[in-house]
């Protein structure tokens, strides 16, 4: 708002040399909390399940829930939205396979901490995933682990979400 009374050197300064460092700056702070308190709170979540027959019955409902919806709201949107958008006859776009094949590939991750130094959220749900399948198999002798990531995930929901 400020901007439109003010030179158009002056915004450009100001933009450049203020502005998107302060964001950028807040970005990865916000990106450096995000990324540990997802990984915290999606491993122990399955963990607390207790057995993998209880993690697959709600799994199996919650993905088709999540389908059935996404199936649903696409068709109605989709229906909703096509006079706005006529379909194209033979058009400068194609569908290709190998793209969907990149795109559901990438969210296995490389290594381990990858993820977390890049923020990439699907990566690390990947991980914390499969980090609270494995303790759920291992049941007990994961204990220790279990109790450190749920001390963890209290450190950071405290300290992160509770202000002086």
């Amino acid at each position: 708002m400020v901007s439109s009374f003010l030179p158009e050197k002056t915004v450009n300064f100001l933009s450049e040399e203020m502005i998107t460092p302060v964001f950028d700056t807040f970005m990865g702070l916000l990106s450096a909390v995000a990324g540990p308190l997802i990984f915290l709170s999606v491993a122990g979540g399955i963990y607390n399940i207790g057995d993998i027959a209880t993690l697959g019955k709600v799994g199996k409902r919650m993905i088709g829930r999540f389908l059935w919806m996404t199936l649903i709201f696409t068709t109605v949107f989709g229906i909703a939205i096509l006079p706005l958008f006529p379909l194209a006859g033979s058009g400068g776009s194609s569908f290709r396979l190998s793209e969907l094949l990149e795109m559901v590939l990438g969210i296995v991750p490389d290594n381990f901490f990858t993820p977390f130094l890049e923020g990439n959220p699907l990566q690390i749900i990947f991980l914390a995933a499969l980090t609270g399948m494995a303790m759920l198999i291992l049941g007990n002798r994961a204990g220790i682990v279990s109790l450190f990531l749920e001390q963890a995930n209290v450190i950071i929901l405290h300290h992160f979400t509770t202000f002086p």
